[in-house]
């Protein structure tokens, strides 16, 4: 199946490189006929070599551990070029010169910044390495001829393999093909102006700023009439607003006025409040807390907290299947209850008893009604609940916890991971002196500067639903509202337009607001979903009643007066265009699920449970999943306890200095593609700043994610994928693709002119805004909205560099090499050829210091 278009590959290098100029010299056409067959000997050698390797391991463990390598080398660089408070931290040269001095660190044998920034040296490496695969691949004969060799070797070089490298190196190029990936995702609004506030790039801005301009000019210019005036007005607006953004975000970057939004936010009176039930149920809200108490010497208060929410889950599930097996008249013993008390026990000495350290101090009367329980009754789940309540209003009372805390600036890190941080902005004066506050509660803007959708003018909006209707789509029938809207302008002119919405677009609205507003969720009541019925003519027209009153309650002045960042979100839910969602479908079903039962019982199930260091039999990790316990009782109450999480570093500090697969322990039975695909993530996301114990309860939770989305045979699932895009059918297509790439309709494409600047910058921002509005809402909950923002864009960024590109590619490829020849020594010779690094030789100068040669795993 390869036979043709490989074929073809041949035919069209030799007729494009060789036979335009070989023609003008003679027409003899065995020299042609000659190095055809030699280049077809060196494909069959490949051919056969490449089926004879086991490419799993490669795909699924080197490849995901040489891509996490990468992002780790560049994160360091980007940490040493914080550090340098006297540079410049905008310079690509200085910011390229310390990520191949971080290189140097982590490789400690290699330095690819010859290679990477000089073509020469680049070309060089690419020949001598042609020379080396022909020299394997062909046989001696034709080797040794060095005329056929070395045409051989310069198609190769420089006709195929630059020109690869070049294209696959190209940050635009990568941009391009990152919206092409994900063009099935539309980008909504939101999403695209909080890339232009994150934005720290000025030509991004510049580039969105002057597009705003020549579209503005082109509405302004247009002559219409009818209902056409208000479509316009509505584009016309939007795009004031995105112009103003840009101009005043880069009217503050050229200041150097960029603030640090943590620090300012610190200086403000009106924060979210965030109760601390909601705290202890909440694993990024936690990690937090969790760093405050243990700051200010309470951890041994939170921790007792959480130990016993995770006893009490424990006990119930133990209990009832106990009680389901004495129902069926099964045999029962008294090793569960044993079990159990043993485990109370434990809590009480961790925690309660003299020679706890440190202790928590409670009543005397309190302590001794547990004593009594403990040594004379069964253990009960409900059996520390009088200790675990005023330990709970202890933290929430005692100025030195939760009171404290909440004018730390933990606090306000942990409103940013929330998505719930107001966000700084700069209004009035053109200088961009007037600093002021953003009332937009989820970092957005959008409320800001120009005022285009101000509480004011919301106060002269109604709204009502005028008709509803049953829509039929793709098979799919659902209602759809008529919502007729009213606007009356400072000018006393009156703007009327009809939108449409289904009940989904109200419960996501619902949802977000009531997420961003607090005050509102006891005061707007959405109607309940109904799974069956859902069109009856009755129900259609009772629902239309009870949204009609939500809207008129949403658009109360009193409501809207009383938090004035409201104006934005109602006004794009009522403006003229298609909802796009903030929430996905899978939010909207758990909410629709869980909110009945969130208002009348503890959220327990995501509550962190946990054993502490020193409980019973040496115990040395604490429980990632206390509440998953099956039928084996007694074996699964340890198993719950003491299960050890799936990453299991080699030491008590990560190598940050070594590759990401150092973290794997080979005598970890586990297996490696899913724990590696875990480790890029944990390198993406950077968890290794989180505190051990959070970070054990985090990798678990993405591990059930991914379980969830992939079910229990992920691995097997990587290992099928792998074996499908290796096989002869994908092969075939890659070749195909090579040679519509290179040969469009049979003729060398042409080289590709460089796109113009602000096309590259519009681009940029497009592919941002597509990666940021990919990520599930679900992987925010578990690792914090900000943790996940950065993350993403620090991959991003990485691309963003013609020199680290092409450093990736390298790896991958000499990666590749060295699976497909393990025999030789491909390693000692990129060894070889990078050794002509100046920094590699001022490296080996330097005295080092002994290591684990464990840790430098390949």
């Amino acid at each position: 199946m390869i036979d043709e278009p490989l074929q073809q590959v041949i035919q069209f290098s030799l007729r494009d490189y060789v036979q335009y100029w070989y023609y003008t010299l003679s027409e003899d056409e065995s020299f042609l006929l000659e190095i055809r067959q030699t280049v077809q000997n060196a494909l069959v050698q490949f051919s056969t070599r490449s089926k004879e390797i086991d490419w799993q391991p490669y795909f699924t463990t080197r490849l995901v551990d040489d891509f996490a390598t990468h992002l780790r080398v560049f994160r360091k660089a980007q940490q040493k070029m914080a550090e340098k408070e006297d540079q410049k931290k905008d310079k690509a040269e200085d910011f390229i010169d310390t990520f191949f001095e971080v290189e140097v660190e982590m490789e400690k044998c290699v330095c690819r910044d010859l290679v990477c920034t000089s073509s020469k040296d680049e070309e060089g490496c690419l020949k001598d390495l042609c020379e080396v695969l022909l020299y394997l691949l062909l046989p001696p004969g034709d080797f040794q001829n060095k005329i056929m060799r070395y045409f051989v070797r310069e198609i190769l070089s420089r006709g195929i393999l630059l020109p690869l490298i070049n294209q696959l190196s190209d940050p635009d190029y990568i941009n391009q093909y990152i919206i092409w990936m994900i063009h099935d995702f539309s980008c909504n609004y939101e999403a695209f102006m909080n890339v232009i506030k994150l934005s720290g790039n000025i030509s991004e801005l510049e580039a969105v700023r002057d597009k705003a301009a020549e579209e503005l000019q082109y509405l302004r210019s247009l002559d219409t009439v009818g209902d056409d005036i208000n479509t316009i007005k509505n584009q016309i607006n939007s795009l004031l607003f995105v112009k103003k953004v840009c101009e005043t975000r880069i009217q503050r970057l050229q200041s150097g006025k960029e603030i640090d939004t943590v620090k300012l936010a610190a200086n403000f009176g009106k924060l979210c409040t965030v109760p601390l039930d909601k705290i202890l149920v909440d694993n990024v809200a936690l990690q937090f807390f969790m760093d405050f108490m243990q700051q200010t010497g309470g951890q041994a208060h939170l921790f007792f907290w959480l130990t016993v929410e995770g006893y009490r889950v424990t006990a119930q599930q133990q209990l009832e299947v106990l009680h389901s097996r004495q129902r069926d008249g099964k045999h029962q013993t008294n090793q569960t209850k044993g079990l159990l008390k043993a485990a109370a026990f434990g809590v009480y000495e961790q925690y309660l008893s003299e020679k706890a350290s440190p202790r928590v101090h409670i009543d005397d009367y309190l302590l001794a009604k547990l004593e009594e329980k403990l040594n004379s009754e069964d253990p009960t789940p409900e059996i520390f609940d009088d200790i675990q309540r005023k330990v709970y209003d202890m933290m929430l009372r005692n100025e030195r916890f939760y009171p404290s805390f909440r004018q730390n600036t933990l606090y306000i890190r942990m409103l940013a991971e929330l998505d719930m941080l107001k966000e700084p902005s700069f209004k009035g004066s053109d200088d961009g002196d007037g600093e002021s506050f953003n009332g937009s509660p989820n970092g957005s803007i959008h409320s800001s500067l120009d005022d285009l959708t101000s509480s004011d003018e919301l106060l002269q909006i109604n709204a009502f639903i005028s008709d509803t209707g049953v829509c039929n789509e793709h098979g799919k029938t659902y209602a759809l509202y008529a919502i007729t809207v009213q606007r009356r302008a400072l000018d006393s002119m009156e703007d009327m337009w009809k939108t449409y919405r289904r009940y989904s677009d109200f419960h996501d609205f619902h949802m977000r607001i009531t997420e961003q507003f607090e005050n509102l969720a006891s005061l707007l009541k959405l109607p309940g979903k109904k799974t069956f019925n859902n069109m009856d003519k009755e129900f259609l027209e009772k629902r239309r009643n009870d949204l009609n009153a939500y809207l008129q309650l949403l658009l109360n002045p009193e409501i809207v007066k009383a938090s004035p960042a409201l104006a934005h979100y109602v006004f794009d839910f009522l403006e003229n265009k298609a909802y796009s969602k903030g929430k996905g479908d899978f939010a909207r079903k758990m909410d629709t699920f869980v909110n009945p039962l969130r208002n009348s019982m503890r959220n327990v199930s995501n509550a962190v449970k946990s054993i502490p260091d020193s409980l019973a039999e040496g115990m040395n990790k604490m429980s990632d999943n206390m509440g998953k316990m099956s039928e084996k009782i007694g074996q699964d109450i340890k198993h719950s306890f003491f299960k050890a999480p799936i990453l299991v570093p080699k030491t008590d500090a990560f190598p940050e200095n070594y590759r990401v697969s150092a973290q794997l322990d080979d005598n970890v039975d586990d297996n490696i593609p899913l724990r590696v695909m875990l480790l890029l993530m944990d390198e993406v996301f950077d968890l290794k700043e989180r505190n051990q114990w959070l970070r054990r309860q985090i990798t678990s939770l993405l591990q059930q994610l991914i379980r969830a989305t992939y079910g229990d045979t992920i691995n097997r699932k990587i290992v099928d994928h792998v074996q499908y895009m290796t096989s002869p059918d994908q092969v075939a297509d890659y070749v195909k693709q090579f040679r519509e790439s290179f040969w469009p309709n049979g003729i060398l494409a042409e080289a590709s002119l460089r796109r113009d600047r602000s096309i590259r910058m519009r681009t940029r921002v497009a592919a941002k805004t597509k990666l940021l509005e990919i990520m599930p809402d679900e992987l925010k909950h578990i690792i914090g909205a900000e943790t996940t923002r950065k993350g993403i864009l620090r991959v991003f960024e990485m691309f963003q560099y013609n020199q680290l590109n092409r450093r990736l590619v390298y790896v991958f490829l000499e990666g590749f090499l060295e699976t497909l020849f393990p025999q030789y020594k491909f390693r000692e010779l990129f060894y070889k050829l990078h050794s002509r690094s100046e920094r590699m030789q001022k490296y080996k100068l330097r005295p080092q210091p002994s290591q684990a040669p464990s840790l430098q795993k390949r």
